[in-house]
């Protein structure tokens, strides 16, 4: 027989249930500050993996490419003026050199073609320094030319016509001309903006250029202010520019230590050679004495470049 106190805690245990289930049941409701977060983190994530597959299909498109075509790219950048195939005849000339040179001291023919070998990255050592270079230039130049854009896009103007504005454009370097003069009329021809500087970047090798077709290829599939992007990148180039300055003047008394510690060796033995011809004959009556003195110099070689690549400023 059902007592009136089983009766009330059956009902109350009903109730208690029925609320959990309801309250289990419902669907939070977010305000409207937690959905313009989730928003705002929903678009970053978005963002940030639209970045990392631009940038994989970038550098998907470097990695396919042979080693000539590498090459022959690195060759153009550095503006040499050399082709393939005379590159290819320097550096074998630079190999018959160093042969001749380490089997007159050594008189051994396999150690002499190890050494020769060097030959081949004495010539892609040169190209690389000249690419790094330009990228410099061009990049402190870059700065100037996104500055003008945006100060041109900020008053009303289009992108195109900000290019337009940036050919026109009297006190910028003529290199800075005529590149964006290529990427208005690729523009012009139908490419789209992105791709126009993506070709830019194949041209110069700028990572910085590379970031700035990155990021208009964002801001144009997520909406965005792409005045507001030069004049970020603008920016970024400009205070790396800064950072490099005050580090590498930090660093040029030791970089200038190094370089004449290495060098005062060579001048020593070139002065010992012209003043007394027969001085380091007895060391080449051996071959132990002939290869100490061909590993001094290896190694000091070795060293400077060690010091020189320790120095290097990569921001």
């Amino acid at each position: 027989m059902l007592t009136p106190e089983i009766l009330s805690f059956t009902m109350g245990a009903l109730i208690l249930f029925a609320f959990i289930v309801i309250f289990l049941g419902r669907k939070k409701k977010l305000s409207i500050t937690e959905r313009v977060m989730l928003d705002k983190e929903k678009l970053a994530i978005e963002t940030m993996l639209l970045q990392t597959d631009v940038e994989g299909n970038v550098t998907g498109k470097e990695k396919k490419l042979s080693w000539f075509d590498k090459k022959q790219k690195e060759l153009e950048r550095s503006g040499a003026g050399v082709p393939m195939p005379v590159y290819l005849g320097i550096a074998v000339v630079t190999m018959l050199l160093i042969y001749v040179v380490v089997q007159n001291i050594l008189q051994f023919a396999p150690v002499a073609i190890l050494f020769s070998l060097v030959g081949l990255l004495l010539p892609d050592m040169y190209v690389k320094m000249r690419v790094e270079r330009n990228i410099r230039f061009f990049n402190k130049h870059l700065t100037k030319a996104l500055r003008r854009a945006t100060a041109s896009m900020r008053s009303g103007n289009t992108i195109t016509q900000a290019l337009v504005d940036i050919v026109s454009a009297r006190m910028l370097h003529p290199v800075i001309r005529a590149e964006f003069k290529k990427v208005l009329v690729d523009i012009e021809y139908g490419v789209s903006i992105e791709e126009a500087f993506y070709k830019l970047f194949e041209r110069t090798g700028s990572k910085d250029v590379r970031f700035l077709a990155m990021t208009i290829e964002i801001k144009r599939r997520h909406g965005g202010n792409i005045g507001q992007t030069f004049e970020y990148v603008g920016s970024a180039i400009s205070n790396r520019a800064l950072m490099e300055a005050d580090i590498r003047a930090t660093l040029a008394q030791a970089n200038a230590t190094s370089m004449l510690l290495s060098a005062i060796p060579f001048v020593l033995s070139g002065a010992l050679i012209f003043m007394s011809p027969d001085y380091f004959e007895p060391m080449f009556e051996t071959m132990l004495g002939r290869v100490i003195f061909l590993s001094c110099y290896v190694m000091i070689i070795l060293g400077a470049i060690v010091m020189k690549k320790m120095s290097k400023v990569r921001l």
